[in-house]
């Protein structure tokens, strides 16, 4: 692990100095942290098994359970250059909310400002499986950026998928699966 750089309330800091509700597993290299409190008696899991890649959790957010955030490592190709990025003013009031990050480069979540959340929702920005063109093996479910915007209600078991474009003020329904 090196030249990992971790922000805690807007301040360069030491993994020692994040309280005991977050939990971080850096393996990589060269990833930015930026971390803030939160309300609510909830935790946040933070494992980053990548290189140059960027997690920004925002400000006064509340998570009453827990919030899981992946950057997994797939076989044979270690994940760089991508982000999740959680904006500000969210409630994540459900158990087992997980995010999990575009394994592709330059791919990014980005969940906006004053969002309501349930519980048993995975915002995934990676396909666990690629699937190529068997004459000129160019890959056909390409990922892109998940952008999930501002003031939406997600209910419980919900999973959105890569390539999901959510606009602002909308529900997402009990057990959906948006892409």
């Amino acid at each position: 692990m090196k030249n990992n750089k971790i922000y805690f309330n807007g301040k360069l800091a030491k993994l020692d100095d994040v309280p005991s509700n977050i939990t971080l597993k850096i393996t990589g290299d060269n990833n930015i942290i930026k971390l803030n409190d939160f309300k609510g008696k909830g935790s946040l899991l933070v494992e980053m098994n990548c290189d140059n890649s960027i997690f920004d959790f925002g400000t006064d957010n509340t998570i009453n359970k827990s919030v899981l955030v992946y950057y997994p490592i797939p076989e044979g190709k270690k994940t760089k250059n991508v982000s999740i990025e959680i904006g500000n003013n969210n409630i994540f009031n459900g158990d087992n909310i997980v995010f999990l990050s575009p394994i592709e480069e330059n791919n990014k979540i980005v969940f906006g400002s004053y969002n309501l959340l349930a519980g048993n929702i995975h915002i995934r920005g990676r396909n666990d499986h690629t699937i190529f063109n068997t004459k000129n093996h160019r890959i056909l479910n390409k990922e892109k950026d998940v952008i999930i915007g501002d003031k939406i209600w997600i209910c419980d078991n919900v999973q959105i998928l890569p390539k999901t474009v959510i606009k602002n003020e909308s529900v997402i329904a009990l057990g959906s699966i948006v892409n």
